[in-house]
């Protein structure tokens, strides 16, 4: 039996899988301290290992290093979560950028060999696949979230102005909706109001949507 762990800027979720099936889930919030944040990734675990358990995968936004350590914005920064796991668990544990997971993924299920993959969410993450291997460069390579595409845009947490991350995150909805007097508190509840309906949600969504096709046409070329 696996655990799989998707680590978010705004949620940590996990699941138990056995013969390629997800049989348990687990969630909580993500905290912004380092401490917490260690904590929350144990309380997931601990809600589905068992001695059972032989391999626990993660999967993270942002730039990684071999070590196993996070250097992303929108979680606490340079915190090793690799180490900690393995003493604990006393199992194999993975670390690997959550686009990438996505990508491989994507491009097993289509039978894709090449393929170019966003992730939206918090922030905006970007994975490619070329011939079925993953392509990092010299480490972390296809960070398109932080690619311009309004030069006098709002700047993303990184004080990137213009940025995909900060026109797509899910902030950047949040934002769009506020103008339009749509009042909430996630860009889950804009998505629900605009599928019931809503014009003015709706509306938000085509802003938005502008600035993803954008995103997507520079990336084509």
């Amino acid at each position: 039996m696996k655990i799989g762990i998707d680590i978010g800027g705004s949620s940590i979720k996990a699941g138990l899988i056995s013969k390629n099936k997800i049989i348990k889930k687990a969630k909580i919030k993500t905290p912004i301290k380092r401490k917490e944040f260690l904590e929350a990734i144990f309380y997931v675990v601990d809600e589905l290992f068992s001695s059972k358990v032989n391999f626990i995968g993660m999967g993270c936004p942002g730039p990684l290093s071999k070590t196993g350590t996070l250097n992303t914005p929108n979680i606490p920064k340079n915190t090793n979560i690799l180490n900690p796991l393995k003493r604990k668990y006393k199992t194999k544990v993975k670390l690997e950028n959550d686009a990438n997971c996505f990508a491989l993924a994507e491009a097993n299920k289509r039978k894709e060999k090449s393929i170019v993959c966003l992730t939206l969410g918090s922030g905006v993450g970007s994975s490619l696949l070329i011939n079925k291997k993953l392509y990092k460069g010299r480490g972390n390579a296809t960070e398109l979230g932080h690619m311009t595409i309004k030069f006098d845009g709002y700047k993303d947490v990184d004080k990137i102005p213009g940025s995909v991350e900060a026109h797509c995150g899910s902030g950047a909805l949040k934002r769009i909706a506020k103008k339009f007097n749509i009042k909430v508190k996630s860009a889950i509840e804009i998505h629900k109001l605009a599928e019931k309906g809503n014009k003015k949600a709706k509306k938000a969504f085509e802003i938005y949507g502008t600035y993803l096709g954008i995103t997507c046409a520079n990336i084509i070329n």
